[in-house]
């Protein structure tokens, strides 16, 4: 039986700044990609966005019209709560704009 540990929403924007070494936060994501992906490599799974969670965004959507929260914000919003994750391994603001954790903070 696999330990349950911590779980990590990661956000593309962080896989993007780690695999590209011309991304302004190339150095940050790197230093932490290391730490949080050996420790999930092996392990990680890939959650999908359901019908709920893609009607829980356009709601989310319509509450915050004063952000500008992505189509995809919103879902990965719905689906973390969902999943009760509070932390994203993100370098997207918009996840501390909706009140998660965001790391590298």
């Amino acid at each position: 039986m696999m330990k349950k540990g911590k779980i990590i929403f990661v956000d593309t924007s962080a896989l993007f700044a780690t695999a590209n070494a011309k991304d302004v936060d190339h150095q940050k994501a790197k230093d932490k990609a290391v730490e949080y992906i050996e420790k999930l490599r092996n392990t990680a799974e890939i959650e999908r966005v359901s019908e709920e969670d893609e009607n829980h965004a356009w709601q989310i959507i319509l509450r915050y019209q004063d952000k500008h929260f992505s189509y995809v914000d919103a879902t990965s919003f719905a689906v973390m709560e969902r999943l009760g994750i509070r932390d994203a391994f993100s370098f997207d603001e918009h996840f501390e704009q909706y009140s998660f954790n965001r790391l590298p903070g």
